[in-house]
């Protein structure tokens, strides 16, 4: 069936202004509103933005009390419930529940930790927020490996592009960093539908003058290549064959001691990028030239989350790229959960100036739009990945999408106008 769709959008221009972090939210010990489930005993480290049959959420996976994942408002940090863990269901690891991921179309992903020769690293899917989950990965620990420290999770669940991408907190017997990367394939047991792989691509990173590799941060673009850190390397960017390339952000951006690193998007010509930085406890952004980290800037800076002992390091970033800024979130053990709206100023500051009607339909595997050629149309999904592009076009395909998107368009004179679009 043809749908018709009417959208008055913004025309949106960039204003010179300097870049900042502004707090929206924060549940701290300094603001006596530290959450049970975070706690200080180490058992809270990672947290997860998605959207979920239709609704913001974030998701913060703890052992404080028992293992739970907690559902959160991502507008105002309030505690909406927790996914249900069925019967026997999670269970193996050192730890049987510790980080989470979202795919594009919306399906919750959560994992374990393990750390030891003979067991099993698993991950675990919500279709919903009162499904049951469903193991969808259990994988032979590979030999000297730590995983499930943190994940990241990328492409769409239910057409079976996903990926589950996991750094480990340990190098391999020559010294290198290793990324172990889950695509997905169909389950025999379900036809039509998909569980990853229990056997990974393996990306050794060969960096040197490392000698400190925990806590591990990936951050994977559309195109296969991806960001990475730990405590004892800058950021570095990997090309889609996992070569590591000379591209590092300078040690006066973003100093070693950085982790959680979240790619945040590409926007004319300057890529984003979010990650933690252990010294002061908070999140930074830096934007840099299209494929090139050297020319790294930094653009943005969240309040100190907290001071409380974290002997782990740990923490996680968040990214929502939903509204007209994009949201930070951070999670850092023992201390708290925030949420930071990020100004990217002369990049990206954006006013509304002036309003416009855009009409496009959504059929045959397609959105067309109505009346006019466009110089390009983007679908962006929500955790800020470019999906499709099209240049001097009318329509773009949306063959294999599921979920909620970003559509962008660009006209020959410049003007850019967004709309939400759900496949």
């Amino acid at each position: 069936m043809k749908q018709l769709f009417t959208l008055t959008v913004a025309v949106l221009v960039s204003v010179m202004s300097f870049g900042q972090a502004t707090t929206l939210w924060e549940l701290n010990a300094d603001n006596g509103n530290r959450p049970a489930y975070i706690g200080t005993g180490s058992l809270c480290r990672n947290v997860a933005f998605g959207i979920v049959n239709g609704n913001k959420r974030l998701y913060v996976p703890s052992r404080e009390g028992g293992a739970f994942v907690h559902i959160l408002n991502p507008e105002t940090g309030a505690t909406i419930g927790q996914l249900p863990m069925g019967e026997n269901i999670v269970t193996g690891g050192l730890w049987i529940l510790n980080a989470a991921g979202v795919s594009e179309d919306g399906v919750i992903i959560a994992s374990n930790m393990a750390n030891a020769a003979g067991s099993f690293f698993k991950a675990y899917a919500w279709k919903s927020e009162s499904s049951d989950p469903v193991n969808v990965l259990n994988a032979a620990l590979p030999s000297g490996a730590r995983l499930g420290d943190k994940i990241s999770v990328s492409g769409n669940f239910l057409t079976g592009t996903a990926k589950l991408w996991a750094p480990s907190w340990n190098k391999d017997g020559s010294g290198n960093a290793v990324v172990y990367v889950y695509s997905m394939t169909e389950d025999t047991a379900n036809p039509g539908s998909y569980v990853f792989n229990n056997t990974p691509q393996v990306i050794t990173i060969g960096v040197t003058g490392v000698t400190d590799y925990t806590v591990p941060g990936v951050a994977p673009k559309s195109d296969g290549s991806f960001f990475w850190t730990n405590m004892g390397a800058s950021i570095r960017y990997i090309d889609q064959t996992g070569f590591l390339t000379e591209n590092a952000v300078p040690g006066s951006i973003a100093p070693i001691k950085t982790s959680s690193v979240r790619y945040m998007g590409e926007k004319n010509g300057q890529e984003y990028l979010a990650y933690f930085l252990l010294a002061s406890n908070c999140a930074e952004v830096i934007s840099f030239a299209t494929g090139d980290v050297t020319t790294a800037k930094k653009i943005a800076t969240t309040t100190t989350i907290g001071k409380e002992t974290n002997g782990n390091n740990t923490a996680d970033l968040a990214v929502n790229l939903t509204g007209e800024k994009p949201v930070v979130y951070l999670m850092v053990t023992n201390n708290g959960i925030g949420a930071y709206e990020i100004d990217l100023g002369d990049d990206s500051s954006i006013r509304k100036i002036s309003t416009s009607e855009i009409q496009f339909t959504i059929s045959d595997n397609q959105i067309q739009l109505e009346g006019t050629d466009a110089k390009q149309i983007e679908l962006i999904s929500v955790s800020g990945q470019k999906v499709r592009m099209e240049t001097s076009s009318s329509n773009i395909s949306t063959l294999g999408l599921k979920g909620v998107y970003i559509l962008k368009v660009t006209d020959y004179s410049g003007k850019r106008s967004v709309a939400k679009v759900s496949l």
